[in-house]
């Protein structure tokens, strides 16, 4: 994953995961890539690394599609998304585990902890 000040360490992604919580992929292009501009690859590769270190339970999406400036370049608003559900499902995925990292990890953390 691409170094930034704001992302999280591996062992930090395992404590989170231990206790239960979620780890959501931001979609900002400074957390992604050390390149000017963001890709769904990029978007891809974080939640690969989300799911290898943490397991596919932790791995949610937190796209801050309402807060940022530049989006990456082949996903600009929610219409998007089956463009990166694709993109997971081409890399592997099932269609269960990119429903859970979609929607279900994030749906079950709330129901149990808020």
């Amino acid at each position: 994953m691409h170094e930034h000040p704001r992302s999280l360490s591996d062992n930090l992604i395992r404590e989170i995961a231990k206790q239960g919580g979620t780890v959501g992929i931001n979609f900002y292009y400074q957390q992604l890539t050390k390149n000017n501009v963001a890709t769904i690859d990029d978007i891809v590769r974080h939640i690969c690394r989300v799911v290898e270190i943490g397991g596919i339970g932790c791995c949610a999406i937190g796209s801050d599609l309402d807060g940022m400036q530049q989006y990456p370049k082949d996903f600009k608003t929610s219409r998007d998304f089956p463009a990166l559900f694709e993109a997971l499902l081409k890399r592997g995925f099932s269609e269960a585990d990119v429903y859970r990292i979609a929607y279900q990890n994030l749906r079950d953390y709330i129901v149990q902890f808020v």
